[in-house]
């Protein structure tokens, strides 16, 4: 990203984003599309913020239930 605060996506970034058909956030279903993992190890819930082929901001939810590594 072009700013130093890369949780906020540029315009650039957005109509990256949109030429491939993706909207900003991301969620669980969307991003399960794009890699291989399911529960218990895709480890990421929500992407916010996205520079295409340089940096990615993803945000994973952990409850009480959950084990940790």
């Amino acid at each position: 990203m072009s700013n130093n605060n890369i949780d906020i996506p540029t315009d650039e970034d957005v109509k990256s984003l949109a030429e491939q058909g993706l909207t900003l956030p991301l969620t669980y279903h969307t991003i399960k599309h794009y890699l291989p993992h399911r529960y218990p190890f895709m480890l990421v819930d929500r992407i916010v913020a996205c520079t295409p082929g340089e940096c990615i901001t993803g945000i994973k939810n952990v409850t009480i239930n959950e084990e940790f590594f």
